[in-house]
């Protein structure tokens, strides 16, 4: 299993994000509703949580529930020439951040063993298209 590493970056604004272009290969699509499998199959894969079956009981009690927030928050890497899902990135909520406030994160990046290094996490995070 790989490490996970967890990191904490704060941005006061959107303004000037550096744009990553997906290279060639690859493209990024939103998640469809009934991809909970996906999801949990890349997370598990990438170390991220430590089974497909720990990973799908996560996506269930999190984000099973909100489907219409997945699939405008939830982005996929797709390998074009199999088709295959390769990593995953969340626009989610951070309402626990600071109280009162409106603060959003990047979560749960995700990304395949056999594609890590390929440059796909940056653009993925910064511009979901």
């Amino acid at each position: 299993m790989s490490d996970v590493i967890h990191i904490v970056m704060v941005r006061d604004n959107l303004e000037n994000i550096p744009q990553h272009k997906m290279p060639d290969g690859f493209s990024i699509r939103n998640f469809r509703a009934g991809e909970g499998s996906v999801w949990a199959r890349v997370g598990a894969a990438a170390g991220t949580l430590a089974s497909v079956e720990i990973a799908q009981n996560r996506f269930n009690e999190e984000f099973a529930g909100p489907v219409a927030d997945m699939e405008s928050r939830c982005f996929f890497v797709v390998h074009d020439e199999s088709a295959e899902v390769v990593g995953t990135a969340m626009a989610w909520y951070a309402p626990e951040f600071v109280p009162g406030e409106n603060y959003g994160r990047v979560h749960w990046v995700s990304i395949i063993p056999e594609f890590q290094g390929k440059g796909l996490a940056k653009p993925m995070m910064i511009s979901p298209r």
